[in-house]
């Protein structure tokens, strides 16, 4: 994502913050804004009309008022008029940053009791399925079912495990993933929860399951490492074969075999 799109997301979020806090449920604005994903991927022209350089800020945000007021809770309308009005370096950007904000918005809904609880079944989720190939490519646009059998089959599997609001953004990632890219939109899901609950998603990769005293000191590492509270998510991978891989999304820590045979190779060829 890059510094303009960085900033756009900033501004939206914080007005989705300050309009959810002042009373409007956190789901319905959320359920709106995903629906206004929907209609963007499907329109490339209206995207083009909302994103149009050529065309005066208030222009594009009375286009989004035309097509959206009324048909959407008012919070989700204001969030897409001030979306409207900022430059985009391309149409996508405006359609990926509607996504990001229904997440936040579903985030959002989850009392602050409830939120270190969301947060840690978004990140036990994205650890099941990164984990399990089977699952992920029932679950991605890789297999068989369209977008709506594959929500459905995410709700079946995840309903009554998890909160009901974990469960809806599950199932929101099963009906948009694109070329099979389930896990990193899960992983986004699951960091962004972590973020606004205060800590960190760190994803620690070993080639055996870790026990309660290896995954606590695996935590520990992490947290002085980055110098914050984090939540660990587990990935069992035997390719590794010892060691372990501890990945911040933008930084790691890797002790891996496998990473010292890789550098092995890499050293014979030079």
């Amino acid at each position: 994502m890059g510094a303009e799109q960085q900033s756009n997301l900033k501004a939206a979020r914080g007005l989705l913050s300050q309009e959810i806090s002042k009373g409007p449920q956190g789901e319905e604005v959320g359920r709106d804004l995903f629906g206004v994903y929907d209609v963007l991927s499907a329109n490339k022209q209206l995207l083009r009309g909302l994103t149009d350089p050529g065309r005066g800020a208030e222009a594009r945000a009375g286009l989004a008022a035309k097509v959206f007021a009324g048909k959407v809770c008012p919070t989700a309308a204001h969030v897409i008029e001030l979306m409207a009005r900022q430059h985009w370096g391309h149409p996508e950007e405006l359609t990926s940053t509607v996504r990001e904000l229904g997440m936040d918005a579903y985030v959002l809904a989850e009392d602050y009791e409830g939120l270190p609880e969301l947060s840690q079944q978004l990140v036990d989720a994205y650890a099941l399925i990164a984990g399990n190939r089977d699952l992920r490519i029932e679950l991605s646009d890789i297999g068989q079912g369209d977008p709506r059998e594959r929500a459905e089959l995410a709700e079946r599997i995840f309903e009554g495990h998890v909160s009901p609001i974990a469960t809806k953004l599950i199932k929101r990632a099963a009906h948009d993933v694109r070329y099979g890219h389930l896990v990193q939109l899960l992983r986004r899901m699951a960091a962004r929860a972590s973020d606004m609950n205060g800590r960190m998603l760190v994803v620690c990769t070993t080639a055996k399951p870790l026990t309660k005293a290896q995954a606590t000191r695996m935590a520990s590492l992490a947290e002085r490492k980055w110098g914050r509270p984090v939540d660990l998510a587990q990935i069992v991978n035997p390719d590794l074969v010892g060691g372990f891989r501890l990945d911040s999304g933008q930084e790691a820590i890797d002790t891996s075999i496998r990473s010292d045979i890789r550098l092995a190779r890499l050293a014979l060829t030079k």
